[in-house]
Parts: structure tokens; C-alpha cells; sequence
């Protein structure tokens, strides 16, 4: 006689190979919407990268559905009631659903940050309309297929589980062998989850097999990452052995001859004043939206998008190796104003280690009688702007609720226009008492790239990306006529602008170090002198760098160090749990384990040369900076010990 357990096991059977093709196609979907950054990739490559996943497939199977089916093997008559599975079945298809959601949102998703989802999903949430509003807007098509595939796959789950929802009554079977069934279950979802019986369960760092770090991440699955993200939570890991040389280490690398008093607080330390009086020189931060520094004109590009930033960078300082710290603009506001890297999946924004104390660029300049204002036109609340404004120690922050509705005009989809942000800001800035501090926020070229007016379609559409690199060129024009009227006001001369973006957009970026490789300019005509500066640096060395500029005394807790400093740099970029190290000319992809490639980027841009086993003692210097840099910065973090008041 048959058990009643049978059924039940033949149903998770159906359901996992549902969800295993299910993922399987969701893959092939994510190949050929990315197939140009697999064209170097064999066939054999890719082929290999499909196996790879289906061990990422099956845990996200096993995440999703493993406790249902733990239910429905309950060695209990009422799990093979009709009724007690239709309940079951329901939460499965849910969850499913969900699942499958989560993988569409990705495919789309990894255009802008060209890795898997995993810690971002808890932060849209605060920015659910304007996400939907992008969504709607830019990506229509991709909705179409999106509900189209969903209705397939809830008609095939439901094909597939109709013909076990009959009560079985007459097939009890040997109570064994029920009990065997769960108990096997129970060591398929335990096993399954894991990875296999290897002595670490499965993680993100086993999906690359090689160099080719796309391939990686056509392995790997969204809801295992993003699984994965939950329950690690914000625990550190220990990254080098021994505590006191790693913060040896990082303040070696950091240091500017500069005194640190407390030891429990590794990174805070006091700037020496150099020759002569501290300045009052303004400051002014213009952050601009997803500007990728292979699209901007001065640092190679041959589109014609960006004439008025190439313009101010040829009387400025220009910073052509410069590096954004993340992939998302929260990633650069904490680095840009509080020189603050994010270290794998934690970011300050929007968590709870806002509650910590920082030592950001607006707290030190307010100490030294500075006005404080942050601008922008999105919607208050937007991206834990304000939020993080004031903790940062801007007094004033001006948002879309602050415009006049009838004098400014509404992308529809994240605020304000950006000539209307910048003339504001304009204004703004004539009637503060000097000397002030700002920060501008800009917001148009952010896809779904909205324009005022037809008219600012300078580029066609048989130019790839034109929509994008439309938007780029309006930002720029606002950019070009706020610095036209701003040169008009007594403001001006005594004032430092730094031009900076907040990350890459991520259109057709190949490599980490085109993900990750932004424009900077200083442009201060009446302050500084024009020059090129192509050493390694970041979004964090922004505030030391205003730090030297205005010949500060104070302290700060910098994960950078001034751009105008002639030793070594360095820039420390996170990518989830893939991380660069970049110093000198050498590029070192890493993760906790394991290196994953060293490249010279200066001479192989397009990184299809792996020197990594060419230079072991190079490469041993770098990976302890990385680890030891990852230590020092997750445990102060953690342990709220940035910056002692």
C-alpha cells in the first residue's frame, strides 16, 4: 500500500523542478539581455556558469519552499488533507511569485550596478513611487514580458499541482515510512540550502570560477543574494589576524602627518595647521547624477555631452583616475561629505548606524562659523537626503516642497528639473552670509532621463544610449548656466567648487574599473591654478582634500587623505562582496577568501589581461591594505567608534 507521504513527495518533486526551470529560464533571459559583457566568454565558459547556478537555483529553491514542504511531509494524517495543502500551496505560489518578481526586477536592476541584487531591496522600499514611476515610464516593454511570463508561470504552477491536491485516504501507508520521508526532507532542505555537504555552506564567492567576474554573476541567483544579505545581517567578519597591525596598516595609508590621540578610535585624527591663517573660502559641492566618466568629453569620450564640464575642467583641477566608493547615490553622499566608504553590505544611510557619531564635512565647517545649506529637488525624505543632511551637519536643507510649483517644472518621476535645483542654489547663495557650505544635489540624468522640452535632444535615436546621453548633455547645460550667472555674483572669487558624481550610470560598462571610474574637478580660478592630478583617488578623499584647501586645524575621522598629498593613494571601491583595491597603476579584485584578478588598469583599461599570478609580492601588499582596510573600517562602524565627541 501506497504511503500517504508519496503524494506529498511527488508534489515537492513537481514544485522544485518547476522553480529550477523557472530560474533556468530567468537566466537565459538575464544572458541575452547582457550577452555583449559575455562576448569574450566561451561557449564552454557559459555553459560551465549555467551548472554553477543550478547549485545557486536549488538553495534559492530550498529558501523559498523548504519549510512548506517540511509541512506537507508532517508525518500527520492532516497533511494529506485537501484542504491542509491548498493552504500550503497557497503560500508557496506567494512566495513564488515573489521569487520570480525579484528575478525580473533584477535582470533590469543589474544595467545600473552590473551585479545582482542583495542589500538595495530594503532601501527602496522609502522610494516606492518614484521607482514605480521609472518603472512605468522607462520600461515598458520589459513590464509587458514581465506579466506575460508571470501568467505562465501561475498557469503552469497551477497544472502542476492539481492532480495532488486529492485526499488520499485509503493510502496511509507504514507510519516508517512517513516519518523516513520527513526526516529525509529535512536533510534535502538542510543540504539544499547549504550548497552541498562542503565544510562552508554555499556563498556568493563560489560562483566565480575564474577572472571574468560577469560570469560570476550570471551564476549566481537574486534571491539567494538576496537571502543571503538578510541573514548576515550587519555582523562583521574578522578580515585580518591581528587588530593592531591592521590599524597600523590603514593608518599608514590614510596618515598626512597627522596626530591620532585615541586609540579605540583607529581613524579619527587631528590636522596640523600648515603656513599661514585657516581660509574662509566657500564651499560648494555639486553632486552630479550617474555621471560615468566614459561618457564625459575631457576624460576621453568622443560624444559631445559634456562641453560646459570640460570647459570649467580646463581652468580646474582635474582628477582623471578618480573613483566613486559604491554603486548608489546613498554609497556616494556618505563618502562625498562624510568620507565614508561602504564596506560590503553596509551603508549609513537609511540604517541604524545613523545613530553613530560622524565627523562630516558640514559638523567641522559649522565649529568654524560656516553656513550650511543642502539643495536638492526631490521630494523630502527622498533617499534619507535630509536625514543624513543634518546629521552631517547641514542646518538648512531645501527640497521639492521648497520650489514655487508655478515658476519650476517636475521631471514626473524624482523632482525638480536641474537648471531650476542650480538657480536656486544661485540664489540661495547671494543671500548667505559668508562664508557657507553646500551641498547641490542634481537628479535629471537619472533614468527614466525625462527632458524639459524636445529641444534638448541633442542626440538621435540611432545613437545608443541617447536617452541617457541627452539627459547628460541638459545637466550639463544647467551646470553651463549656473556657473554664467554665478561668475556674476561677489560669491564667486571666494569660492571652491568641487564637481563630482554620485556613481556610474551603468550602461555598457565592462569592467569594475569602468563601473566605478567618475569625473572630479576643483575649479576655484581666483584660489587654485589649473592641473591635472592622475593619481589614484576617491569620493572619500573629497573632505581632507577641503580640509588642506581651507587650512584647517581641527579633527576628522577620513577614510581618505587629500588629493594634493604627493605619497601613495589608494581608492577602495565595494561592489556587494566583490571588492577593488586600486593603487598606483594596479586594480586587485578581491573578496574576502579569494583574489579574483590584478590588472594595470592604466595600460589595460579593458582589463582582458589577468597579471594576478605575475606579481605575488605586489599582490600581497595590496590584498593586506584591502582586508586590513575592511577590518578597521567595519569595526569602527559597527562598534560606533568613528569619531569620539
Amino acid at each position: 500500500m501506497k504511503s500517504r507521504s508519496t503524494h506529498n513527495i511527488y508534489l515537492c518533486a513537481s514544485l522544485t523542478m518547476l522553480l529550477l526551470v523557472t530560474f533556468f529560464l530567468l537566466r537565459i533571459f538575464f544572458y541575452l539581455q547582457y550577452r555583449e559583457i559575455f562576448a569574450n566568454a566561451s561557449f564552454t565558459e557559459v555553459v560551465f556558469s549555467f551548472f554553477v547556478g543550478l547549485r545557486f537555483d536549488i538553495a534559492s529553491v530550498m529558501i523559498c519552499c523548504g519549510l512548506f514542504f517540511l509541512f506537507l511531509l508532517l508525518p500527520f494524517s492532516f497533511s494529506s488533507h485537501t484542504v491542509f495543502k491548498k493552504i500550503i500551496l497557497s503560500f508557496v505560489f506567494v512566495i513564488s511569485i515573489l521569487a520570480v518578481l525579484l528575478s525580473l526586477g533584477d535582470i533590469v536592476y543589474y544595467q545600473f550596478v552590473k551585479r545582482r541584487m542583495s542589500y538595495e531591496i530594503f532601501s527602496i522600499v522609502s522610494n516606492t513611487p518614484e521607482i514605480a514611476s521609472m518603472i512605468v515610464r522607462g520600461f515598458t516593454l520589459q513590464i509587458f514580458f514581465a506579466i506575460l511570463f508571470l501568467i505562465m508561470f501561475s498557469f503552469t504552477f497551477r497544472k502542476a499541482v492539481a492532480m495532488y491536491l486529492q485526499e488520499k485516504k485509503n493510502e496511509r501507508g507504514k507510519i516508517w515510512f512517513n516519518v523516513a520521508s520527513f526526516f529525509v526532507m529535512c536533510f534535502v532542505v538542510v543540504i539544499g540550502i547549504r550548497g552541498g555537504l562542503q565544510l562552508k555552506p554555499l556563498r556568493e564567492s563560489y560562483a566565480f570560477q575564474n577572472d571574468n567576474v560577469a560570469l560570476g554573476h550570471l551564476s549566481l541567483n537574486p534571491v539567494f543574494t538576496i537571502a543571503r544579505t538578510v541573514y548576515k545581517g550587519n555582523v562583521p567578519t574578522k578580515f585580518f589576524d591581528n587588530k593592531t597591525v591592521a590599524i597600523e596598516n590603514v593608518r599608514a595609508l590614510v596618515n598626512d602627518e597627522e596626530l591620532f590621540p585615541e586609540n579605540n578610535y583607529p581613524l579619527m585624527r587631528k590636522r596640523k595647521l600648515s603656513s599661514g591663517n585657516e581660509k574662509q573660502y566657500n564651499v560648494v559641492i555639486f553632486m552630479m547624477e550617474s555621471w560615468g566618466a566614459k561618457n564625459i568629453g575631457i576624460l576621453g569620450s568622443t560624444y559631445n555631452a559634456t562641453p560646459n564640464f570640460d570647459s570649467i575642467a580646463q581652468k580646474g583641477i582635474l582628477l582623471t583616475n578618480f573613483f566613486a566608493a559604491g554603486q548608489r547615490t546613498i554609497q556616494g553622499m556618505q563618502a562625498v561629505i562624510g568620507s565614508l566608504p561602504t564596506f560590503s553590505y553596509s551603508y549609513i544611510i537609511g540604517s541604524p548606524m545613523e545613530q553613530n557619531s560622524f565627523r562630516c564635512l558640514g559638523n567641522i565647517l559649522k565649529e568654524k562659523g560656516y553656513q550650511t545649506l543642502f539643495v536638492h529637488g526631490a521630494r523630502e525624505g527622498s533617499m534619507g537626503f535630509d536625514a543624513f543632511a543634518q546629521i552631517a551637519g547641514f542646518d538648512r536643507t531645501i527640497a521639492k516642497a521648497d520650489y514655487d510649483a508655478t515658476q519650476v517644472h517636475d521631471d514626473g518621476t524624482w523632482g525638480i528639473f536641474d537648471e531650476y535645483i542650480f538657480a536656486r542654489a544661485n540664489d540661495e547663495f547671494q543671500k548667505m552670509q559668508q562664508p557657507f557650505c553646500s551641498v547641490v544635489f542634481s537628479l535629471t540624468s537619472h533614468s527614466p532621463y525625462s527632458l524639459p522640452s524636445k529641444s534638448f535632444e541633442y542626440f538621435s535615436d540611432t545613437i545608443s544610449h541617447d536617452k541617457y546621453l541627452n539627459a547628460l548633455r541638459y545637466s550639463d547645460d544647467a551646470l553651463g548656466k549656473f556657473f554664467t550667472e554665478a561668475h556674476k555674483q561677489k560669491y564667486f572669487d571666494n569660492t571652491i567648487f568641487i564637481i563630482v558624481a554620485d556613481h556610474v550610470e551603468g550602461f555598457g560598462e565592462k569592467t569594475m574599473y569602468e563601473r566605478f571610474h567618475i569625473p572630479c574637478v576643483i575649479y576655484a580660478p581666483k584660489i587654485i591654478s589649473p592641473q591635472i592630478i592622475s593619481e589614484v583617488h576617491s569620493q572619500i578623499d573629497i573632505v581632507p582634500t577641503i580640509l588642506q584647501l581651507l587650512n584647517v586645524q581641527t579633527e576628522h575621522s577620513s577614510f581618505g587623505k587629500s588629493v594634493f598629498q604627493k605619497k601613495s593613494s589608494f581608492a577602495f571601491v565595494s561592489e556587494g562582496e566583490m571588492f577593488g583595491w586600486i593603487q598606483d597603476s594596479l586594480f586587485l579584485i578581491a573578496e574576502q577568501e579569494k583574489n579574483i584578478g590584478l590588472y594595470n588598469f592604466k595600460t589595460d583599461a579593458n582589463m582582458q589581461r589577468n597579471i594576478l599570478s605575475f606579481h605575488p609580492s605586489e599582490v600581497g601588499i595590496l590584498r593586506k591594505n584591502l582586508l586590513t582596510f575592511l577590518q578597521v573600517g567595519t569595526d569602527a562602524l559597527v562598534e560606533n567608534r568613528i569619531y569620539k565627541k
